[in-house]
């Protein structure tokens, strides 16, 4: 992606934080990404880093309406994934949906273990939660025209810790540097 496509997301996702009265604390990183794919249209999310130790992290996560966040897993990763402003829909498979054999998932949806069906819509209004077990593929975007997503988890490993059912998502393509950056980036690459 070109910087100046980040800039624009980094720009619209701070927006929508001070429109919704979302302050966010000093030094924070952005992710802004298409996930490798070219398409920002289509496929894109910014990240705010919040707070990232190696026991705990948090982010605050920007979309718009008809950016999806590709079909992937953690293996290491339990995350809460909690719609702060707007609504979101979510779909689970207990492995790969390409493989997946298994008819339900079982997660906690809301502090409670609710059981799904595979690859089932499910949409969480502002306020609800759910909590992505490890190895668990999921995919989400945006009901309304944007949304506001909080992410709470253990340590967040970028490079090793990401299994997108597409392979050839990278996230870490080189940016092409046409303009200088709006905010500091927590992926360098």
């Amino acid at each position: 992606m070109k910087r100046s496509q980040l800039n624009v997301m980094a720009r619209d996702a701070e927006r929508c934080f001070q429109k919704h009265g979302w302050v966010l604390p000093p030094g924070v990183l952005f992710e802004p990404t298409d996930f490798g794919m070219g398409k920002p249209d289509e496929y894109a999310l910014v990240e705010v880093m919040l707070s990232s130790w190696p026991e705990y992290s948090e982010r605050i996560m920007w979309a718009r309406k008809g950016w999806i966040t590709p079909t992937h897993c953690h293996h290491n990763r339990k995350e809460d994934i909690i719609v702060r402003w707007g609504e979101v829909q979510f779909q689970v498979w207990p492995d790969s949906p390409a493989g997946s054999f298994a008819p339900t998932v079982k997660l906690p949806i809301n502090n409670q273990m609710t059981e799904v069906k595979s690859g089932e819509p499910l949409l969480l209004k502002a306020g609800e939660r759910i909590t992505m077990i490890p190895t668990i593929y999921h995919v989400f975007h945006p009901t309304t025209d944007e949304a506001i997503i909080g992410e709470v988890g253990n340590a967040v490993d970028e490079q090793h810790d990401n299994f997108f059912a597409d392979t050839t998502i990278d996230l870490f393509k080189p940016i092409e540097e046409d303009e200088p950056p709006y905010q500091p980036l927590a992926r360098k690459a």
